[in-house]
């Protein structure tokens, strides 16, 4: 079930963060993202450093730097396995003019790596 979740985009470092707002207990990274979980290791939270390059490449669209600050909410929901987890984030994003887009960004994390 997707959950209302809150966006942050530090445009100096372009790091987007994406998060349910509950408190985080433990965190993994890999690759170019960052993966907040809570004590009973529900992940409720995203990091995507080199955001701007990392969505234009799979959205295929540009994605620059100043419509990424404008985003401030999205839906967030996990489908969480043994070894894996698969995160997804809706969230619209400005295109030409003054209209917004509905657009899904898809993640693959390794959470065997989160203690127990």
């Amino acid at each position: 079930m997707a959950r209302k979740a809150h966006v942050d985009y530090d445009s100096e470092e372009d790091i987007l963060s994406v998060s349910t707002g509950e408190k985080v207990n433990d965190t993994i990274e890999f690759d170019q993202f960052v993966i907040d979980f809570t004590l009973d290791d529900k992940i409720v939270g995203i990091e995507i450093q080199d955001a701007s390059l990392y969505l234009k490449k799979i959205l295929e669209i540009d994605v620059d730097k100043k419509s990424l600050e404008s985003v401030k909410a999205a839906k967030f929901s996990v489908i969480q396995q043994k070894e894996f987890a698969f995160i997804k984030v809706v969230m619209l994003l400005p295109v030409e003019g003054a209209k917004t887009e509905e657009r899904i960004i898809m993640a693959t994390a390794p959470v065997a790596q989160v203690a127990a």
